[in-house]
């Protein structure tokens, strides 16, 4: 199976956008968010807001809430459109040997799997052969090998997994200065990172409202028309 897995994408219609085409180009059997769709200190429209809640809803087969969608829901500050559709999403969820969370596996909403103590942990509770996670804004794989070493790859591009290895990897963020995403491989193992082009605006509410809608046709996930 071939996924492809983002993250971090803070409202940003334009990135997520530009993300779900090249996905489309690349051909995928799911799309999996790790959450912070949204932005929970952003006041933008809330057109655009909902557009990003509701094209990630209809075209991921994973979709996670991060820290961004509590504290927004806490404060109450979303549209209840938006609200209705992120309080069913969930913080974790586990398919093809690949545990999906926003933060950690000891703390799906807030860890950070920034360095290699907690890494170490993630890879302690992990059931399968991969821990996939956001929040860090970072590209980056961490690499466990059978003797117990561990190998950081701070800006990774391609890598394929042993049987015997175990791997936490983060896809990077939508909304960062180098956006990416991840594609896996379960069959072969292999993940690769795919950057898009960053020269468009950076901010979601830059986009008038007429530009909120987001098209794009992906692999057997049929079709985001909002």
């Amino acid at each position: 199976m071939r996924l492809a897995i983002f993250s971090d994408v803070h409202g940003q219609v334009g990135r997520l956008s530009a993300c779900l085409e090249a996905v489309a180009r690349t051909g995928v059997d799911e799309l999996w968010c790790l959450g912070d769709a949204v932005d929970g200190f952003s006041a933008r429209a809330p057109e655009l807001t909902i557009a990003c809640v509701r094209a990630i809803d209809d075209v991921c087969a994973v979709k996670l809430a991060g820290n961004h969608e509590a504290w927004a829901l806490q404060d109450q500050c979303l549209p209840r459109a938006v609200a209705a559709v992120i309080e069913c999403w969930s913080v974790a969820a586990q398919r093809e040997g690949i545990l999906a969370v926003h933060g950690s596996p000891h703390n799906p909403l807030m860890g950070r799997l920034s360095d290699e103590r907690y890494v170490r942990e993630a890879l302690g509770r992990l059931p399968g052969w991969l821990c996939a996670h956001g929040h860090t804004h970072q590209a980056a794989l961490w690499m466990a090998r059978s003797d117990g070493t561990i190998e950081r790859q701070r800006r990774p591009t391609s890598q394929r997994l042993g049987r015997s290895m175990r791997a936490v990897a983060c896809p990077g963020a939508l909304s960062g200065p180098d956006p990416s995403w991840l594609l896996v491989d379960t069959v072969r193992r292999r993940l690769s990172w795919h950057r898009i082009d960053a020269a468009g605006p950076v901010s979601g509410d830059r986009y008038p409202s007429s530009e909120a809608n987001v098209h794009v046709s992906v692999g057997r996930q049929g079709r985001a028309d909002l």
